[in-house]
């Protein structure tokens, strides 16, 4: 049991202490008898539970909140129902300090609880060690049921420990909203319908549970239960966002939690022609609009955050920002923001202030060029300036705010780009074909990948540093991890008949001071994904929209994700994209396309994926995930 800070059902937090334990909730009218043979529906309250602590309620003093959530190994998690906790002062300060605060013993329970939302605990004492106990009926696998955890001054709204119960995996899916289906397939073990059918409990972001439904079939062996696809509280289709799911068997009128698992209800837009690099920012706009006279005005702001993707048009030599378009050079690929700033448009007081980037750079593979724009939801994209790089030049990646790094594909080089004076600074030559960049953690180094080879190259001296041993074939992307220490790349075999993904650990691979790789035996390294027979597809065949790039040439296709431990990877391969979780080294979400995936960025809880071959710019949400 550990404080962290609450966004709604989250992924893994794998330093909590995990606790088994098995829920105990009655459904109301859903036992096999009560609904016969048809699949049952219960309506649950759609709105998001209540605050946690309560409005109007200060900290510190005056209390904290405690939660107990059900997590799978991917670190999935959901609010666990019917958990009964209780928590006494043990009175040990925390660092020596006074505890400030008037109650020292608490005993959770009522409306909250039967939903599994956190709880509060108003005036318990802060600056003070307490002991928390977790009890559920028929608990068989509950150990420890007793942890200690200690409330410091910071303790705030969103710091408070929690009791993590841990679950099975269930299966995951991406829907999208316009083609829902009517039911949705459970995959774990288990599964057992001997008492009464299973039941699944569906949650969205803001740990509000939208739907409880029972299964209208359970497969002989247990792996397999089937049940109508959730729907609202009232009735309608559930619209685009993250749900995440947990099925329980029911034996007796108690539910034991068998399998924590998730969903994504997405969209589709195909209004760009041939999508390939694609970029996402979070931008907070204020807008304040004015009645009345300029020495007297009535004035009201609006706030809204927007998460707004610039996409490249391989075929139309474009550039698309928030609907509007610009023309940039022949055959563009990778895009990416830059220079996230403030700016204030009109006449005070009535303004636009506009907070988030406000450039972006485009490589242009068949021009040999790449292209500065001025960007804003104010404004219409333009181009700030066109820079000479190497030959087709592809994937970028930016190191702070001043740097830009551009592999050329063709010219067997990486170029650096001086992003205040819009001028080339420096260029390496590195091995055959780069096609994958990713800056390594901190900044100061970056990592190559191209036919045969991955390299670390030093950001100060722009030598290498290091170069990963034993690999074949051409790496078509890379991502690296901090939290993990690895290093999660894809391949292609040099005849294009088998794609891989790899991981590999680089937690003792130091760098020699003449540059030579380090011993083999520094590194391990893990296939984690792998697909045979992919010569015929799209992947291994030229892109769409012309040029001479190879049909496995992304422009960004491995992300690892910088929350929760850098755990999560998206990849794209020859038939679709998958989210890998680098803990666990397993496959979370595995989602197919008509054609391959090109570009891949992530914002605020969205993955957007490029697929030009289909003309499609798929969204994707997925809070686990929530910024790469």
């Amino acid at each position: 049991m550990k404080a962290f800070p609450f966004r709604g059902y989250r992924a893994g937090n794998m330093s909590l202490v995990v606790l088994l334990v098995l829920v105990l909730f009655s459904l109301a009218g859903c036992s096999g008898r009560a609904c016969g043979n048809v699949p049952c529906f219960v309506v649950v309250p759609g709105g998001p539970p209540p605050a946690c602590p309560p409005t109007g309620v200060g900290l510190p003093p005056g209390g904290f909140c405690v939660g107990v959530f059900d997590q799978n190994a991917n670190g999935v998690m959901v609010p666990h129902s019917q958990a009964q906790v209780t928590g006494n002062a043990t009175g040990s300060p925390v660092n020596g300090l006074t505890p400030t605060g008037s109650t020292t013993s608490f005993n959770f329970s009522g409306v909250s609880k039967s939903f599994g939302w956190p709880q509060y605990c108003q005036g318990c004492e802060i600056n003070e060690f307490w002991d928390g106990t977790l009890t559920i009926s028929n608990d068989v696998a509950c150990s420890p049921a007793t942890q200690q955890w200690g409330m410091g001054i910071t303790a705030n709204v969103t710091t408070w420990p929690s009791f993590t119960c841990s679950t099975s995996t269930g299966n995951s899916a991406f829907f999208l909203t316009t083609a829902l289906p009517a039911t949705f397939t459970v995959q774990t073990s288990g599964l057992t319908a001997a008492q009464g059918r299973p039941i699944m409990q569906t949650y969205a972001g803001n740990l509000a549970r939208v739907s409880t439904v029972q299964a209208s079939s359970v497969s002989t062996d247990g792996t397999l239960a089937t049940f109508s696809f959730p729907k609202a509280p009232n009735g309608t289709a559930l619209p685009a966002g993250h749900y995440a799911y947990e099925v329980a068997n029911v034996a007796n009128g108690v539910n034991s939690n068998v399998a924590v698992g998730f969903f994504s209800i997405g969209n589709v837009d195909t209004t760009t022609p041939s999508p390939y690099g694609v970029d996402a920012a979070f931008f907070e706009i204020s807008q304040t609009s004015c009645t009345g006279t300029r020495s007297n005005p009535t004035c009201t702001t609006t706030n809204t955050n927007r998460s707004i993707p610039i996409v490249t048009s391989s075929s139309s030599g474009t550039a698309v920002f928030d609907g509007k378009s610009v023309a940039v050079g022949s055959q563009p690929l990778a895009v990416h923001y830059y220079d996230r700033t403030t700016t204030t448009f009109g006449r005070s007081p009535a303004t636009t202030i506009i907070t988030g980037p406000t450039q972006a750079i485009v490589s242009n593979f068949a021009s040999n060029t790449v292209s500065i724009l001025s960007v804003s939801p104010q404004t219409n994209p333009s181009i700030l300036a066109t820079i000479n790089v190497g030959t087709n030049p592809g994937p970028i990646v930016i190191s702070g705010q001043n740097k830009a790094y551009v592999a050329n594909y063709g010219g067997s080089s990486v170029t650096e780009i001086n992003l205040g004076t819009n001028t080339v600074s420096r260029t390496i030559d590195v091995g055959a074909a780069p096609a994958a960049l990713t800056m390594a953690p901190g900044g100061t180094a970056l990592w190559v990948g191209g036919l045969n080879y991955v390299s670390e190259i030093d950001l100060s001296s722009l030598s290498v540093l290091q170069t990963l041993p034993s690999v074949s074939g051409q790496v078509t992307s890379i991502g690296v991890s901090a939290g993990e220490n690895a290093i999660v790349y894809t391949t292609i075999s040099t005849d294009h008949s088998t794609f891989s993904a790899l991981q590999a650990n680089v937690a003792t691979a130091a760098a020699s001071s003449t540059g030579a790789a380090p011993n083999a035996a520094a590194f391990t390294t893990t296939k984690v994904y792998q697909q045979a027979d992919v010569a015929n597809t799209a992947f291994a065949n030229p892109n769409p929209g012309g040029g001479a790039a190879p049909g496995f040439l992304a422009s960004n296709s491995a992300l690892v994700s910088e929350n929760y431990g850098n755990r999560y990877c998206v990849i794209g391969t020859p038939t679709g994209f998958k989210v890998l979780d680098m803990q666990s080294k397993t496959d979370m979400l595995d989602v197919a396309t008509s054609n391959p995936v090109r570009g891949i960025a992530t914002e605020n809880g969205m993955i957007y994926i490029t697929v030009p071959g289909s003309n499609s710019l798929y969204s994707v949400p997925y809070a686990p995930i929530p910024d790469l």
